[in-house]
This record gives structure tokens, C-alpha cells and sequence, in this order.
């Protein structure tokens, strides 16, 4: 199967130069925040308190978040179109197809992103304490942020080496199923744990955990 960028230099330079911004978002990161993000790291298998959900450590601010954020809201984008070929390598794709995917992906990563945090604060405010609510909406936070990071090198190697994209499919499509049981699990650890009955946690994550993750995946099939 040959490349889809073979013959397509427009979708060639567009795709370098979102890569290009993602690398200098990342260099940017690594040098100034680098601390910062193995405190997130380090955070999401420990339960601390934290002072709200941008917490502050040190000269470190929620600017490096929302270029967290943006990183992976602009990959979701990318994945999606590349999930597309993948899905159908005989599959027509100009400049416009790509652009319409990639602003599809980062439309439902905004959509996902504020129905997922509104829920929270709403079920948190009415169930949970306030310190439960500020550790769980930023590990939320975190995990989106570190995705972006992640999913950086997959994501490169899944657009431009397509002898790789098989491989990149998979291993990214593990990282997402790991990523939804870290929450399930991190969810439990926060709210759940030797306090309610275990059907209480059932169907909370038959409400905020699974139905939407259904929802998002039945959009994104119809529109693949």
C-alpha cells in the first residue's frame, strides 16, 4: 500500500507544520515546565491536595496547560484523519478532507472537554467534597494535558510512515483503553473507596464515564 502523502504535497507541508508547532509546544514545555510536568505525572498515582485545578507550583501557571490542551485538542484532530486512511487506504483525501477532519477532531475534543469538566463540577458540587472535586478535575486535567505529550511521537509516525501506521494504530488505541481504566480506577480511589456500595460506582460510570465515551465513539464511526 502506498503512502497517501506520496503524491499529495500540499497534505505534506500542512502536516509538517502541525507537527512543527506540536514540537516547539513540547521543547517549549520540557524547557521552561519540565518539573511542573513530572509533578502532574507524579500526581496522578498519588492523591494530594491541590489548590484548584491550573495549580501553581513554583513559576509555573495554567498557561502551560492550556498549551497542554491545545496540543492534544490539534493531535485529536490529526489522529482522526489518520484513522480515516487507516480505516480505508483507498480512501480520496485532498487538503480540504484533511482539514475538515482535523477540525472535526478538535470539535469533539472541545465538546468532550467541557461536557466532561461541567459534569464533574455539577455531580462534585452535589455528592462529593470540594477537596475530592479539586484532586479529581486536576487529574482530569492532567491526563488530557499528558496526552497531548504522549501521543506526540505515535501520532508523527502514524502520519508520515505509513509502514508504521498499523503498529501506531494499535499502540495508540492501547494507550486510550489504558487511559479510561486509569480512570476508572483513579474515580474509585477518589470517591468510591470503602464509602458506598459498589452499584453506587457502577452507575456512576455507566452515566459519566461510559455513555459518553459511547457517544463519542458512535460520532466519531458515523463520521468516519
Amino acid at each position: 500500500m502506498e503512502s497517501f502523502l506520496a503524491n499529495n504535497n500540499e497534505i505534506t507541508n500542512w502536516g509538517f507544520l502541525v507537527f512543527l508547532v506540536c514540537f516547539f509546544i513540547n521543547v517549549f514545555l520540557i524547557g521552561r515546565s519540565f518539573p511542573q510536568i513530572l509533578s502532574m505525572v507524579d500526581n496522578l498515582f498519588h492523591k494530594k491536595e491541590r489548590q484548584s485545578i491550573f495549580f501553581i507550583q513554583g513559576n509555573y501557571g495554567s498557561s502551560e496547560k492550556f498549551l497542554m490542551l491545545f496540543q492534544s485538542a490539534l493531535l485529536s484532530g490529526i489522529l482522526l484523519f489518520c484513522f480515516r486512511r487507516q480505516l480505508e487506504p483507498d480512501f480520496p483525501v485532498d487538503l480540504k478532507t484533511m482539514f475538515l477532519y482535523v477540525g472535526v477532531g478538535i470539535l469533539l475534543f472541545i465538546l468532550f472537554f467541557g461536557y466532561k469538566f461541567l459534569t464533574y463540577q455539577l455531580i462534585g458540587f452535589s455528592f462529593f467534597t470540594k477537596e475530592q472535586n479539586q484532586i479529581w478535575n486536576g487529574q482530569f486535567i492532567s491526563i488530557l494535558c499528558l496526552s497531548g505529550i504522549f501521543l506526540f511521537v505515535p501520532a508523527l509516525l502514524f502520519f508520515f510512515v505509513n509502514r508504521l501506521s498499523f503498529v501506531c494504530f494499535y499502540l495508540i488505541l492501547i494507550y486510550l483503553t489504558f487511559v479510561f481504566l486509569f480512570v476508572v480506577y483513579t474515580i474509585y480511589r477518589i470517591f468510591f473507596q470503602d464509602k458506598v456500595p459498589s452499584l453506587y460506582f457502577i452507575l456512576y460510570l455507566c452515566t459519566q464515564e461510559i455513555a459518553p465515551m459511547y457517544i463519542l465513539y458512535m460520532g466519531s464511526v458515523y463520521f468516519l
